[in-house]
């Protein structure tokens, strides 16, 4: 499968967030279960795309790139 290229800043954000949702992303989880998954999520690490600097978002934020 060829990796996906995008074409303009906003399919670059869009793809940036499908990866740090993945682990949640595409699974039906009980509210508890996504709660806790997301705050892990939250405690990571993540270089979003054109930074040098990694960062950590919140769940609230998560929790809305999820449902978008």
């Amino acid at each position: 499968m060829k990796p996906l290229t995008p074409k303009h800043r906003g399919e670059e954000v869009a793809l940036f967030r499908a990866h740090v949702l993945r682990p949640v992303l595409f699974k039906k989880m009980p509210r508890g279960a996504l709660k806790a998954a997301v705050t892990a999520l939250s405690q990571e690490p993540f270089l979003p795309p054109g930074d040098e600097v990694t960062r950590r978002f919140a769940v609230p934020t998560l929790l809305r790139w999820r449902r978008a």
